[in-house]
């Protein structure tokens, strides 16, 4: 019963893992689209996880909910932030920090895939 156990305990973190990169992959796309789509420059190529959590989707399903956070410039020389907000593999938001003023991007403004 322990072997099986440990099976699906070693399962259940693959399935996370190969869950977590889809959904990273994902989040660097859509932190793409909003920096072009507002005129600033994309950094570093990447994103970073800040959150993770559990909650339920409009459909009442449990997702993971996680929050990517990603660096922007507008002309090169400051770094400011940005966010991009997901229930399981869709966005729910795209936060900009820009300095003349906070921009909230919705998500029928990308696809996520």
């Amino acid at each position: 019963m322990s072997s099986f156990l440990f099976t699906l305990v070693v399962g259940f973190f693959v399935w996370f893992w190969l869950t977590s990169l889809k959904t990273r992959e994902i989040a660097v796309g859509l932190a793409k689209q909003a920096a072009q789509s507002s005129d600033v420059q994309f950094l570093d190529d990447t994103v970073v996880l800040n959150k993770i959590g559990l909650g339920r989707t409009r459909k009442g399903t449990l997702a993971f909910q996680r929050v990517y956070a990603f660096e922007f410039a507008l002309s090169g020389e400051q770094r400011y932030t940005g966010q991009v907000a997901m229930q399981g593999k869709v966005v729910t938001n795209i936060y900009l920090d820009h300095p003349e003023g906070a921009l909230i991007l919705h998500p029928q403004d990308f696809s996520s895939e």
